[in-house]
């Protein structure tokens, strides 16, 4: 499932950049900020300006580009938290592989 999926799935008044960064990460583990958040705005832009969706589907897309600045913010704190994650991952992977090679010597 795409990131896109989301403004499909969810209904709007669930629609946040966390609930959003939630969704990405459960579909693929190694998304990056950049891109979730590119995705995130991109998105909410074109829906904004879909004359086809709902009116009140548009206002929530808007509400939360003008929030942009403040959820960017508010979200940091979420990605220091999963990069510190996966930098734990990654730290015991490589361990785990140091000590395969270092049992075999």
């Amino acid at each position: 499932m795409t990131p896109e999926n989301f403004f499909m799935f969810i209904p709007c008044d669930f629609w946040s950049l966390e609930n959003f960064i939630a969704f990405s990460i459960g579909n693929d583990e190694s998304a990056d900020k950049e891109n979730i958040h590119r995705i995130y705005y991109t998105s909410l832009r074109k829906i904004s300006d879909d004359t086809k969706s709902s009116q009140e589907v548009r206002d929530r897309a808007g509400k939360l580009l003008d929030n942009k600045k403040t959820d960017c913010k508010i979200v940091a704190e979420i990605w220091y938290n999963i990069n510190e994650q996966r930098l734990k991952v990654e730290l015991s992977e490589r361990t785990y592989a140091l000590g395969l090679i270092f049992h075999h010597c």
